[in-house]
């Protein structure tokens, strides 16, 4: 599969949306009950802005796994994590098909991830 909006320019592109969105995703973590200690997956991870929003509301005896099917997002969101030096996120590439094995988790995250689709 290809994803659609596989390039540099889109890269830059969420990042601006996750700026103007980051006070609506603040609020709706914290409204869904994010805790300390709580494990959350994020589908469609992009470059890691939602994953970072949660690890800092689970702290550091909490963990996320962001997911995204492209590698450029999860490169971006991998560069992110050294550079903001969070350590308890990860970052995978990977499609949620039914034979991957991503582990049990207290919440599943997934910002517009619906509002796109694969084509082959």
């Amino acid at each position: 599969m290809r994803y659609v909006l596989e390039s540099e320019k889109e890269r830059r592109r969420l990042e601006v949306q996750a700026a103007v969105l980051e006070p609506f995703t603040k609020r709706f973590l914290a409204s869904a009950g994010l805790s300390n200690g709580m494990s959350i997956l994020d589908v469609g991870t992009g470059v890691g802005d939602v994953a970072f929003r949660a690890a800092g509301m689970v702290g550091p005896t909490g963990s996320v796994l962001g997911v995204d099917c492209e590698d450029g997002m999860i490169n971006r969101a991998q560069q992110g994590a050294q550079v903001k030096q969070v350590e308890n996120i990860q970052f995978q590439t990977g499609s949620l098909l039914p034979d991957e094995q991503l582990g049990k988790f207290d919440f599943v995250t997934g910002r517009l991830v619906t509002a796109f689709s694969l084509i082959n």
